[in-house]
Order: structure tokens, then C-alpha cells, then sequence
């Protein structure tokens, strides 16, 4: 047996020699950890503005969100990385570790739950070739991917008001009829957030614009049989039900009392007006009266009094401005001057601004802008080199 006294002063240096050294690497890398720990994601506000944009040299195009007055602007949409090592430890710590980006990448569509703790988008994953449905919690920046289709192009993404289900059109590859040429057909799936399910609701030729009831029981939408037509389809159910047989230009949007809904309608030569319908297809109703002029993308406010919406001027180079009127079609109030292009109205969850983007011109850059309701307040909240677009306020 080997007492102290038996070894040589040469080895008690050595191993003190190693025992320091793995002291010291365990007290960096302890101290690196707790560093991590310290690193905390930046805090979205309650009334942030998510957006998409190429903003800061992006190989793509990413998901941002900035303050409601254009400040503290944050890139939400990172992508893994082909660290094999990083990818684990920030499986661990996502809350802690920035995400690494690689490659080119393209985010689309992105929408907030209604609670605002999550968002949804579209984006093309590594090595594949289709845009496929992802989840981010906001607070820890986790992403889940939801979908995992095959040659079916994805968008139109909508949140049900309960935040158990997102809807959304797969679009299918075409085929060629004899009679009707190129056939192009589109599935309406529901997905439910809760157990990751899939039921396609509605197979149809050509399905446009889409809407949640408030009650989340069931959708309206607009289908191009020959007729534009609209229709309910109750979600438990899967019952249809027809609104009317009138030729309808679409753009369906529910009331946020869940009893009505406003649609752009087709009412004369060189006329598109903003009309209204009971859920079950009675008291169609035209709420606005235009002439020469071609009214569409209607966003009610969320205290259900006003209606947003854009209209195109046919006798003067297709300019564009916003309107707003009342819930009764009263008080039309024109907004904005005539632009090239206005899109991406969202109002604020107060009711009391509109979020927009607008191009001055053909030769303009999008960029995201606010107002009041009533007029005043006109603010640009970006100035990228390259574009910002569909801007959105967290619920």
C-alpha cells in the first residue's frame, strides 16, 4: 500500500498541475453557462407591429417586429443551423441562445394568435422546395413545424378567435379538362393546434377569401363556381350553406357581432361597392354607393363600428386611397391621398388606428404607415432599402 510519504515531490506538482487547470475550465464553463442564463430574449411589447421585410441584408426575406412607433426593431425569424452541437444545446436553451442563420430563407404570412403569445408563418425548410406552416412562441422563440405536405402549395393562413385551430388553402397541382382547360384545385384544411389533426372542410375548383366567425363554429367563404357565390360551412358539421346566387366580387369579412358579413358586390358599370348579408343569407343590403370607382379589402375595426377598406379610382390612372364608414354605411371619410398602391390594412386592437402599406408610386419601395380613424396622425414607421409589407398589431 502507497502512502503520501511514498510519492515523489515530482508527481504531487504534476497532479497539482491538473487539478488547477480542471478546476479552471470547470469554473469558465460554469461561468459561460451562467452567462447564457443572463442573456435574455428581448421583450415584445403588448403593441408591437409584426412585419415581414429583407431589411438588414437578409438572404431571404425574415418576420420583424418593432414598437408601435417604429422603434426597437427585432428579427423574430432565425433558422436552424447545420451545428449539430449548437442545435442541441439550444434545444435546451431557446429562451437563452440566439438561433444561427445559414442560408437563404423565405418567411411569408405571418399571423398572431388571438392572445398574442404566438405567431404563425409560412416558410420554405432547408433542403425542400414548398412552404409548409410553422409555429413560434413568442417568449421563448420555439419553432414547431405544424405542416408536412407533398407538391400542395400552402397560404391564406387564419386564427380561429378561440386559438384552437388555424385554417388554411392547399393548393393542389392542376390538371387539363377538355372543356374547362386548366383546372386549378384548392382544399380548405383546418388544423387543430390542440392535438395536430387535419380535416380538409372543402374541396372546390377555385376557393378566395376566407373568414373566421367569431364564435369560431364556422367560416364563409367565397367559391368560383361560374358564380362567385358565398357560403357558410359550419365546422362540427361540415353543412354548407349558400348566401346568395348573386355574382359577387368576394373579400368576405364577418362582423365581429358574428350575425353579418360585409363582401365587396359587383352594382354597375365600372362599379365594385361594399354590401352586407345576414350568416343565413337574408337582408342583402348594399352599405356604399360609388361611382366609377371599385371598392374591396374590407377589415372591420374590432369594436364592430367601422369598416377600412381600399378603393381604386377607374378615371384616374387606378390610383388608390383608404376610406372608412361606418358599421351602417354613414360618415364615408376619405383617409389617405391617391397612391399607386395601398395594401395590408389592420387596425389596432383599440379600434383607433390603421396600420397600411403603401407604394407612391410604381417606382416606391412598400414600406408600413399609420393613421388615425379619423384622418390625423399620418406616420411612416419604416424606411428599409429594400420593402416592409404585411404589417399587423399584436391582438
Amino acid at each position: 500500500m502507497m502512502h503520501q510519504d511514498d510519492i515523489s515531490p515530482a508527481i504531487l506538482k504534476k497532479s497539482g498541475r491538473r487539478i488547477v487547470v480542471a478546476g479552471c475550465l470547470s469554473t469558465l464553463i460554469l461561468c459561460v453557462f451562467l452567462g447564457t442564463l443572463l442573456i435574455q430574449k428581448p421583450k415584445i411589447p403588448d403593441d408591437a407591429i409584426m412585419f415581414v421585410s429583407n431589411y438588414g441584408n437578409l438572404a431571404g426575406q425574415g418576420i420583424f417586429v418593432m414598437d408601435s412607433d417604429g422603434s426597437n426593431i427585432t428579427l423574430l425569424s432565425d433558422v436552424p443551423s447545420n451545428d449539430t452541437l449548437y442545435e442541441k444545446l439550444w434545444s435546451f436553451f431557446p429562451q437563452w441562445l440566439p438561433r444561427k442563420v445559414t442560408n437563404a430563407v423565405y418567411h411569408q404570412s405571418p399571423i398572431w394568435s388571438p392572445d398574442g403569445s404566438k405567431i404563425a408563418f409560412l416558410m420554405v425548410p432547408e433542403n425542400e422546395a414548398d412552404y409548409e406552416i410553422f409555429l413560434m412562441d413568442i417568449a421563448s422563440r420555439r419553432i414547431i413545424r405544424l405542416t408536412y405536405n407533398n407538391k400542395q402549395v400552402l397560404h391564406s393562413l387564419a386564427w380561429s378567435p378561440d386559438g384552437e385551430h388555424i385554417a388554411y388553402i392547399a393548393s393542389n397541382e392542376p390538371y387539363y379538362d377538355l372543356v374547362q382547360g386548366w383546372v386549378f384545385l384548392n382544399d380548405m384544411v383546418v388544423a387543430n393546434i390542440v392535438d395536430s389533426t387535419f380535416d380538409v372542410i372543402v374541396k372546390e375548383t377555385s376557393i378566395h377569401y376566407f373568414d373566421w366567425s367569431p364564435d369560431s363554429t364556422k367560416i364563409v367563404y367565397q367559391a368560383d363556381n361560374m358564380k362567385y357565390s358565398l357560403y357558410t360551412i359550419d365546422i362540427s358539421t361540415r353543412k354548407i350553406t349558400p348566401l346568395t346566387d348573386k355574382s359577387v366580387i368576394g373579400q368576405p369579412v364577418w362582423e365581429p357581432n358574428g350575425t353579418s358579413i360585409v363582401f365587396a358586390c359587383a352594382t354597375g358599370f365600372r362599379n365594385i361597392d361594399l354590401c352586407h348579408i345576414e350568416e343565413n343569407g337574408s337582408n342583402f343590403e348594399q352599405l356604399t354607393n360609388t361611382s366609377n370607382a371599385l371598392l374591396g379589402a374590407p377589415v372591420w375595426s374590432p369594436d364592430g363600428t367601422k369598416l377600412a377598406f381600399i378603393e381604386t379610382t377607374v378615371l384616374s390612372n387606378l390610383d388608390e386611397m383608404i376610406f372608412v364608414v361606418n358599421s351602417d354605411g354613414s360618415e364615408l371619410l376619405q383617409l389617405t391621398q391617391p397612391a399607386f398602391l395601398y395594401a395590408d390594412l389592420n387596425w389596432s386592437p383599440d379600434s383607433t388606428r390603421i396600420l397600411f402599406t403603401m407604394l407612391k408610386d410604381q417606382y416606391d419601395s412598400e414600406e408600413v404607415y399609420v393613421i388615425n380613424f379619423d384622418g390625423t396622425e399620418f406616420h411612416q414607421l419604416t424606411d428599409f432599402p429594400g420593402y416592409a409589407s404585411q404589417p399587423s398589431w399584436r391582438p
